[in-house]
């Protein structure tokens, strides 16, 4: 989990456009994930693909499928 958070803050700067708690994040350009509460799959589709305007992490070689992992938990 921690290093999830230190993905979701920092190299995937999720923290940007996401609101979540747990990371101390109140981003306000995508939906807040603490309203969302998509679960661990969702997350994985979304980060590997992109969304709407968010980019696709995993398939532009942003983010490490190890990566991935670790911040959809």
């Amino acid at each position: 989990m921690i290093l999830g958070l230190k993905i979701f803050n920092e190299k995937g700067n999720c923290a940007s456009c996401h609101q979540l708690v747990n990371a101390k994040s109140k981003g306000n350009i995508g939906p807040s994930l603490d309203d969302l509460k998509p679960t661990e799959a969702q997350v994985k589709q979304a980060v590997t693909n992109g969304i709407g305007i968010m980019p696709a992490f995993g398939n532009d070689k942003i983010l490490t499928p190890q990566e991935i992992e670790a911040v959809s938990f």
